[in-house]
C-alpha cells in the first residue's frame, strides 16, 4: 500500500519538494521508501529497528500536521543513510505523519539524548 503524503515544509537540506509517497519495502517489515519526483529516501518503522525510542514531539508539531487528539493518530519514522558500517538512522529528526489526512512533518528535537546517526539493530 503506497500513502501520499504533504509535508508542512520542505525537509531540511533536501529540496523544496513537499509532496511525497511513503511505501513499504517488500520483504522487510518497518522499511519503507519516501519517494518525491526528484528524491527517494528509505524511512524505518523505530518499533521494528529502534527498541525504545519514542521522543517526545511538542503539541506545536502535532498541530501543523492534524491536531494533538489522540497519539495512536500518528506514526513516526527516521530516517535512514547507508553508511560504511551499515545502515544507521537520524533520530534528531524523525517525520511524523498523521495517519489519516496524510499530513507530515520533520521535526527537529532538542534533546542531545537523540544523536544524527546511531547503527540500526538488526
Amino acid at each position: 500500500m503506497t500513502t501520499r503524503l504533504r509535508f508542512t515544509r520542505p525537509l531540511l537540506g533536501l529540496g523544496e519538494d513537499v509532496d511525497y509517497e511513503l511505501a513499504p519495502v517488500d520483504d522487510v517489515a518497518g522499511l519503507y521508501t519516501l519517494a518525491s519526483s526528484t528524491l527517494q529516501l528509505y524511512l524505518v518503522d523505530p518499533d521494528a529497528f529502534l527498541r525504545g525510542y519514542s521522543p517526545a514531539v511538542s503539541p506545536d508539531e502535532l498541530l501543523g500536521i492534524g491536531g494533538v487528539d489522540d497519539p495512536a493518530a500518528y506514526a513516526m519514522f527516521a530516517v535512514t543513510t547507508l553508511a560504511a558500517d551499515g545502515p544507521t538512522a537520524n533520530l534528531m529528526a524523525p517525520i511524523i505523519v498523521h495517519r489519516e489526512t496524510g499530513r507530515a512533518a520533520q521535526v527537529i528535537l532538542s534533546d542531545d539524548r537523540y544523536p544524527v546517526s546511531v547503527p540500526l539493530a538488526a
